[in-house]
């Protein structure tokens, strides 16, 4: 199966700890406002003790809950974290993405202390599930610019920013989006799939697209997506003039009724 947008795959999520034996462990950028605790509570020790004459053992005292959520910020995040994910699932399950946002927001600790691409990532499920891709486009892009290297982005927020660039119509960035997926694993042919359809949209490096149907027909199994393939095939083909062979693939799969299929055969003209 491949990966989607689904929040079990995101940053943090048992996706990612599925594969951390076989690539770096990092961690994207903290979050400002844990890391604001401390100076905080330095200047209120200062404000206290020579502001207010205040003794420095009670001033220091008035820091300690600052302190406290300092050492106890990341347990709260992996808890809410873990929570919205597992509520996530539950609600994806039951069809009710409608239900992510409201979920999302009472996910405190996150929403307080989580890193940025944590953050986003998850919106950005969020609005994909939603069917936004444009809000999703821009928040994928913010998570993946939430990691100090960006290529350490977690592979399936890769995969969320390609299928939203894809989505929201953004066919040239989708097309290095799913190339940059496809140098990473594989065999993934719904990923080709969407490659050579956004590649046909941008109606450039035809004959390029007709090598990525021929690779990705050979890891497809599912009919309906062979059936599609073959229609992408036929529109690159109409393209290119071979209008007798596109003919032959449009009659063979003429039943297939699909949203893919459907263009693929406007733009033939049939």
């Amino acid at each position: 199966m491949e990966p989607s947008t689904n929040v079990v795959c995101l940053a943090g999520g048992p996706y990612s700890g599925a594969i951390a034996g076989r690539v770096k462990k990092v961690q994207p950028d903290p979050a400002l406002s844990r890391a604001a605790l401390l100076p905080l509570a330095l200047v209120l020790v200062f404000a206290l003790h020579y502001a207010l004459d205040l003794s420095f053992a009670m001033s220091a005292a008035a820091s300690v809950p600052f302190v406290l959520l300092f050492v106890l910020a990341p347990v709260w995040v992996n808890a809410s974290r873990n929570a919205f994910d597992r509520d996530a699932v539950g609600l994806l399950a039951a069809r009710r993405a409608v239900g992510l946002g409201p979920r999302y927001r009472r996910a405190f600790g996150l929403r307080i202390f989580g890193s940025v691409a944590e953050r986003a990532a998850r919106r950005a499920m969020v609005a994909a599930e939603n069917n936004d891709p444009k809000a999703a486009r821009a928040l994928f892009r913010r998570s993946v610019g939430g990691w100090e290297d960006p290529a350490n982005a977690p592979f399936a927020v890769k995969v969320g920013l390609a299928h939203a660039c894809y989505r929201a119509g953004a066919h040239a960035e989708a097309i290095i989006a799913y190339r940059g997926i496809l140098d990473d694993r594989g065999p993934l042919p719904r990923v080709r799939q969407r490659l050579a359809h956004a590649m046909l949209e941008e109606g450039k490096a035809l004959r390029d697209a007709i090598e990525v149907i021929d690779r990705a027909e050979t890891e497809a199994s599912d009919p309906t997506e062979l059936g599609e393939l073959a229609l992408l095939r036929a529109w690159a083909l109409t393209e290119l003039g071979q209008k007798k062979k596109a003919q032959r693939l449009l009659k063979a799969h003429r039943d297939l009724d699909t949203e893919l299929a459907n263009k693929a055969r406007g733009a033939c003209g049939s």
